[in-house]
């Protein structure tokens, strides 16, 4: 993802903010490239232990077992647990930010507010979520209740949170020109009130849906969190549901006016809230059984909890989670086809695999939706006459838009000359040297590409 520089004129500058890649870059340098894609897989692991010593807190270990397996079951963290992107990840530091805070010790408060900080560097738009944090570290304290202490917590977690803040506000001032300013545009553009009530009705739908119903007694986990003759315990658990509470609150009202987007898996944006909701529920539930002897409480939970289980799995398989490595997979089946059969110096015109074929194939790649369609001729030529044999590279949602683009501008538009290879249903590789060639009659090679996807 990259985007003409705001800042200086001929450059790309990256869509996304710096966190996610930072974590990849270093694992890639310490373990080698393909060590990058452990990076979310792991950011999961640490999701389901954060979800488990928070409902933990909040109620028996049993029941913290309960949310974890939730957690792990729930369609969209399975739907984002295996792509390189930053939902993940983020959440993965917020979450651990509210389990730092359970134990209060400065280092575990500056842990905290460093985590905070990195999820600020993954996704900047969810610095609000530090006041519920800050809040968190304020009310929860756990080792004493006077006002020293308290502002000793809220201290020193501010200070493991600035150097986070600063380097997200220095590296957008550097990047795309102020502080506030993002790779993914005018904020304006992005953000409206009339998003509000489309999206509310959409996030609700999805989460009903995705979630069940069942998740909603979480709004009433403050009110119902007991720990009985452990005061203190019983005031922190509040604490937690109430900052639980602030920051689903928190990521609503970033992402209510957001864009409007028709589709279950942007719920994504909403996963931190939606974990923790997950947790809370789970302890609710416990409180409303909590009169009930303990054999029949575990059996109840743990009925609950697999009919819970199985209905998400059923649902994330409708919805093609788990089959979604086959249709991604096609990113690596054209990659490393164009690596096998085509010469090292040849240059990939193409925008939804440009990163694909510069990764898994080291190709240069170019994005048409950057050339003036007046400009296509010249610049494929200027590729060809320096040896650089150009191929445009689409799946078949692309073509209309290439060939509209491109109409009457170039006869390449057309594509009405036998491409170089069919890889699967979707995805079609041209060799913009050979249209002539084929007009002329004369042999041009082609290829019928099986993918993943059809092999399996």
């Amino acid at each position: 993802g990259f985007a003409p520089s705001p800042v200086k004129p001929g450059a790309l500058a990256p869509i996304c903010p710096p966190g996610l890649g930072a974590l990849i870059g270093v694992a890639a340098a310490i373990l080698g490239a393909r060590a990058a894609f452990g990076i979310v897989p792991a950011c999961g692991a640490l999701v389901i232990w954060s979800v488990f010593l928070i409902a933990r807190r909040l109620s028996s270990p049993w029941s913290a077992c309960v949310a974890a397996a939730l957690t792990l079951a729930n369609p969209i963290f399975l739907f984002q647990l295996f792509q390189p992107m930053s939902d993940v990840p983020a959440a993965a530091c917020l979450l651990l930010a509210v389990a730092l805070l359970l134990e209060r010790s400065d280092a575990r408060d500056a842990g905290s507010g460093v985590c905070t900080g990195m999820a600020i560097l993954i996704r900047p738009n969810l610095a609000p979520l530090a006041v519920p944090l800050a809040w968190l570290a304020w009310s929860s304290s756990a080792r004493s209740c006077s006002l020293t202490a308290r502002f000793r917590s809220v201290t020193v977690f501010a200070v493991g949170l600035l150097p986070g803040l600063a380097a997200a506000l220095a590296l957008n001032g550097i990047v795309y020109g102020a502080p506030l300013q993002s790779g993914y545009g005018d904020a304006s553009r992005l953000f409206a009130l009339s998003h509000i009530a489309p999206n509310a009705s959409r996030y609700a739908s999805w989460l009903m849906e995705v979630c069940t119903p069942w998740t909603v007694i979480a709004l009433a986990s403050p009110f119902l969190v007991r720990d009985e003759g452990r005061e203190a315990r019983q005031r922190q658990g509040r604490a937690v549901s109430v900052a639980a509470l602030g920051m689903l609150a928190a990521l609503l009202a970033i992402y209510l006016p957001y864009s409007v987007f028709d589709n279950w898996t942007y719920l994504r944006f909403l996963l931190p809230g939606v974990v923790l909701m997950v947790a809370m529920s789970v302890a609710a539930t416990e409180a409303v059984i909590r009169r009930v002897p303990l054999p029949v409480r575990v059996a109840v939970l743990a009925t609950g909890a697999t009919l819970l289980i199985a209905l998400m799995v059923r649902d994330g398989r409708e919805r093609g989670v788990f089959s979604l490595w086959q249709s991604e997979a096609r990113f690596t089946d054209a990659a490393a086809w164009i690596d096998r059969n085509t010469p090292a110096e040849s240059v990939i015109i193409t925008i939804w695999h440009s990163g694909s074929v510069r990764f898994y194939a080291g190709r240069l790649s170019l994005m048409w939706d950057t050339f003036e369609p007046a400009e296509f001729d010249r610049i494929v030529a200027q590729l060809a006459a320096a040896h650089r044999t150009p191929y445009l590279l689409l799946e078949s949602w692309e073509v209309p838009s290439f060939t509209q683009r491109f109409a009457g501008a170039t006869d390449l538009a057309r594509l009405d000359w036998q491409p170089r290879a069919q890889i699967g249903r979707d995805i079609v590789l041209y060799d913009l040297t050979a249209r002539d060639r084929f007009h002329r009659g004369e042999s041009t090679p082609s290829e019928r590409v099986f993918t993943t996807a059809e092999r399996t």
